[in-house]
This record gives C-alpha cells, structure tokens and sequence, in this order.
C-alpha cells in the first residue's frame, strides 16, 4: 500500500513525524525489520533532508551528487553535513558495498 500522508496502515493518524528529514518512516522501519537499526543503516539521498533525517537519528548519510545536475537547494549543506558523498547510486555501491 503506498505511504498516505497522516495515516498509517491500519488508518491511525501518523501526524507530519513521516515526513524527511523527521524520523518517524526510519522508526517504522526499524520496528518492522528488527535487526536493523541505525547503528547498521545507511541513508543514501540527493537532498539535505534525506542527510539531514539520516543524521537526527545517528545513521551514517551518504549525499549523492550528480555533476551532470545542476546542484539542487541546500547541496553544500547537505555535503557538509554528510558522512560521505557519492557520484551516484552506482558510485556508492561500487565504493562501498562491494
């Protein structure tokens, strides 16, 4: 079932705690797959609030930076703030998970 702002899958109010860069998808989640948790999750983004949502929880935060784009708002803070950054999704990968 697609995410629908303010409602969970049984039709309770979420209020706006599902919204980037607030936690409450990551703490969704965490309690469905209970292995994971921050300390063993990466975000991987192209926005400071995909850096941003990763980082308020204490999760590593790759920010995905594409040269052939032009630079989207709050890219050097997003930069900044990131763990690392990557060239692209594929980047990241071969960087790091292979």
């Amino acid at each position: 079932m697609p995410h629908q702002r303010n409602r969970k899958r049984d039709g309770h109010d979420r209020g706006d705690n599902c919204r980037k860069p607030l936690p409450g998808l990551f703490e969704q989640a965490f309690r469905d797959f209970p292995e994971a948790d921050a300390s063993n999750s990466v975000m991987v983004g192209d926005s400071l609030s995909d850096v941003e949502a990763g980082s308020r929880l204490g999760m590593r935060s790759i920010f995905i930076t594409d040269p052939a784009e032009p630079p989207r708002p709050g890219a050097d803070r997003a930069a900044a703030r990131a763990t690392t950054t990557a060239k692209s999704l594929l980047d990241f990968v071969q960087r790091y998970l292979s």
